[in-house]
């Protein structure tokens, strides 16, 4: 059996009206059922509607491309160890550089730094290393943070490990980082990708009952999202049960869902999680962030370009349905 099992995530319907999840390991025969594959062509089309082209300015449009428009039928794809070691050699420091300004571009929002708040780069050193997926990776981060900082250019991450395919490629960079931090003994990694966009106030976050979740020892979180997109209907759950049960404060609350929550634009994961990463789940858009318990930043502090108005769409009724009322430090 592989170190790594880039698997695929087929989602259906079955008769009693549940959603089932077959998943196929990389290392067993793959057969494709017909109608798991019409049925998750079906789903990517209605993903795809919700991406807002006119919001992607041409700085990132590469990324998007690479990052969203490549999707294909399941393939049989074989990463062992050795291809995964072998590739580190993709993941490089980020260039030092004194443009930081942001510039105005479509859409409005998009800087050349992904954030000049200093609020911002505060929380953000709390964690060990930085990992940026890019296509063009000009994009730059205030200078206290580049030295904790590397690049996977999504090129030649794909030359190296020899994938194809939107599934395998994003995948396969994505653990290509936390590959990187497992080896490096990084306690928590930040993964950016280059469509992150830091477009919140941040005078509206409390970034220290964040930070303090972080460094709890005592609280063994497993995935932090500081971007979510619901679309699968999280806070439809939570209608009947409010999900967010954990660590519930101002900007944040932990829960376990059924559904998969979508987008990996950038996330905070802790090293109690990276082996884990690392061998279970299928797509990084589907179950291999969505195992993990879920501690969700609210609102989202970054968006997708390209997903921007509907992750807005969906954040309203999540922390509505999902977050306990009047419950700050639940079980903490």
């Amino acid at each position: 059996m592989s170190f790594f099992t880039l698997a695929r995530s087929l989602r259906r319907v079955g008769k009693t009206g549940e959603s089932v999840t077959e998943h196929l390991r990389i290392d067993d025969p793959i057969v494709l059922d017909r109608d798991l594959t019409r049925d998750r062509e079906q789903v990517l089309t209605q993903w795809q509607q919700e991406l807002d082209w006119s919001a992607v300015d041409e700085s990132i449009r590469d990324f998007v491309n690479w990052r969203f428009a490549n999707h294909t039928t399941l393939s049989a794809v074989r990463l062992q160890a050795q291809d995964y070691q072998r590739c580190l050699k993709v993941v490089a420091p980020l260039p030092e550089t004194e443009d930081t300004l942001p510039m105005k571009v479509k859409g409005g929002q998009v800087p050349h730094a992904f954030f000049t708040d200093e609020r911002v780069a505060d929380f953000i050193d709390n964690v060990d290393h930085i990992y940026y997926i890019c296509m063009k990776c000009t994009r730059q981060l205030p200078h206290k943070l580049i030295k904790k900082t590397s690049i996977i250019n999504g090129r030649q991450s794909d030359a190296c490990l020899h994938v194809s395919g939107h599934w395998n490629k994003i995948t396969a960079a994505h653990r290509l980082a936390v590959l990187h931090a497992k080896q490096n003994n990084y306690k928590t990694a930040l993964v950016l990708e280059e469509d992150a966009n830091f477009d919140v106030d941040s005078s509206r976050f409390d970034f220290e009952s964040i930070a303090k979740l972080i460094h709890d020892d005592t609280k063994e979180w497993q995935m932090m999202r500081i971007n979510w997109f619901d679309f699968e209907g999280a806070a439809g759950e939570c209608r009947k049960v409010r999900k967010c049960d954990r660590w519930v404060e101002q900007n944040m609350c932990t829960g376990t869902f059924k559904t998969n929550f979508h987008s990996s634009a950038a996330y905070i994961i802790p090293a109690r999680s990276y082996d884990r990463f690392l061998h279970h789940g299928t797509n990084i858009d589907g179950d291999l962030l969505g195992q993990f318990v879920q501690t969700i930043l609210t609102p989202n502090l970054v968006h997708q370009h390209a997903f921007r108005k509907a992750e807005f769409k969906k954040e309203g009724p999540f922390i509505k349905h999902c977050k306990a009322e009047n419950a700050k430090g639940v079980n903490s």
